[in-house]
């Protein structure tokens, strides 16, 4: 059961780096896309600035949810390193914790507001400006579980004194 759960993280993870790949890739033609058309060819293109807002958003999104799971984010550690193991595990639960609820926050709003712009089009594409929401889906999903399993791994390591990662 472990092994299939590894695998299926394994492929979660390629896939959301190769997207995040492609998402920078996109985010960045476009912009220069923009660029050029602006000031070499004079001409305006709308759909390069939604393209490139449109990766962005996803962009952000998805390397949270990566985040999450590595345990990357930016923070503190100066103060917390000093203080009692007791209290470093009692920050980092609550921590974790405060997480998986911001998870859900986003996870429900995201959908409610995906449902709720589904019939709006953009004016220059055409295409529907609820795609802007979906990715706070996936945030939501992934940190949400992502969140999970660091709080077992917390558990884990604290009454097995070990320091298992699951990268």
């Amino acid at each position: 059961m472990l092994k299939a759960l590894k695998k299926i993280d394994q492929i979660l993870v390629k896939a959301c780096d190769i997207f995040l790949i492609f998402t920078i890739i996109v985010m960045v033609l476009m912009v220069v896309w923009q660029v050029i058309c602006r000031f070499i060819i004079h001409m305006s293109t709308p759909y390069a600035e939604e393209f490139a807002r449109l990766a962005i958003v996803w962009c952000i999104l998805i390397g949270g949810a990566m985040a999450v799971r590595s345990n990357d984010h930016i923070r503190v550690d100066s103060l917390t390193n000093i203080l009692p193991k007791s209290v470093q595990f009692i920050l980092q639960l609550g921590s974790y914790i405060l997480t998986f609820v911001f998870a859900a926050v986003i996870l429900k709003y995201s959908y409610d507001y995906t449902l709720a712009t589904m019939h709006d089009v953009t004016t220059s594409l055409g295409y529907h400006r609820n795609i802007f929401f979906v990715p706070g889906i996936f945030f939501g999903a992934i940190t949400a579980v992502y969140t999970i399993v660091n709080i077992v791994l917390l558990i884990y390591n604290t009454v097995k004194h070990t320091d298992y990662k699951l990268r």
